[in-house]
């Protein structure tokens, strides 16, 4: 995991940070003040670490991060990126030492180390010291009920809070419509299901299924839809998001290549011209134990 290239990771961060339910940041860790320690924060799947970016400006105080993937590509690519986005904020960045990189924000100080690890065999690795917060991005939908469950008591074993955002819920539209629309998110919501190398995946039922295996664990709970919502400035996003639900599509329904191939040229050629439109329907999911 992640299995996703770190071009692909980049082209989408910025559709993922602007979709992103801010309000369910500050919930998750509490009202209150921020821990005397540092506050600590696991990051599954994390890939060139796009979670992590959104979150330590909007996480108070100071934070120490342990960023889990077992792609070793994402992994490698990880320091530049995190390196790279301080630079334009303006923050110094402490290259590694002993495993431990530091950015320091304007009021905190963000430890981060980067661990790769296989999630498929134990959801939360074992750690030195127990986190606070375990978060993931795009993760829930492509693993298996078992793993949910899994790790949901993981994070019950050590009261960890648990923030698990843009998990896929099922919805496609585009903007003009099409004949084979319907048809073909019925065949990407299909493959959504199959293995990913967790088992049988969630899919669109991810976010309903982890809430519920949160709420029997004892956990507060909070949802919020975080769709993308994508237009002519994304058109190499949609682009992108269009060969890959053609080829899931072929996948599901092989004996309908020529229609989703048609398909496909249609709405290539409709983003290229900016004027296709795009929303993806995504859920961002809180949970924290119940006080």
């Amino acid at each position: 995991m992640s299995g996703f290239s770190p071009a692909w990771l980049a082209l989408r961060e910025p559709a993922d940070h602007a979709a992103r339910a801010e309000e369910l940041v500050s919930w998750v860790v509490g009202d209150g003040p921020a821990p005397r320690r540092p506050r600590r924060v696991v990051d599954l799947a994390t890939g060139t670490g796009s979670n992590p970016r959104y979150l330590m400006p909007r996480l108070t105080g100071s934070q120490e991060w342990t960023l889990i993937d077992g792609d070793s590509a994402v992994l490698e690519a990880l320091p530049s990126r995190m390196a790279a986005w301080a630079s334009r904020h303006g923050w110094p960045v402490v290259a590694s030492h002993d495993g431990v990189s530091t950015v320091t924000l304007s009021d905190r100080v963000c430890a981060f180390s980067v661990r790769q690890a296989n999630l498929a065999t134990a959801p939360l690795p074992a750690l030195d010291l127990p986190p606070d917060l375990v978060s993931a991005s795009a993760l829930l939908d492509l693993v298996s009920i078992s793993w949910v469950q899994a790790l949901v008591e993981a994070c019950q074993r050590v009261s960890a809070a648990g923030l698990f955002v843009l998990s896929y819920d099922g919805r496609l539209e585009c903007t003009p419509g099409d004949p084979l629309d319907g048809q073909v998110q019925a065949w990407v919501n299909g493959h959504q299901r199959t293995d990913k190398g967790f088992g049988p995946a969630l899919g669109p039922d991810a976010t309903h299924v982890a809430a519920e295996a949160f709420e029997r664990a004892g956990y507060e709970v909070r949802r919020r839809q975080s769709d993308w919502v994508l237009g002519a400035p994304s058109s190499t996003l949609i682009v992108e998001l269009v060969n890959g639900w053609a080829s899931a599509a072929t996948e599901c329904a092989g004996e309908a290549r020529d229609a989703i191939e048609a398909w496909r040229v249609r709405r290539v050629d409709e983003a290229l011209r900016g004027e296709l439109r795009v929303m993806v329907g995504h859920e961002d999911l809180a949970a924290r134990p119940a006080r």
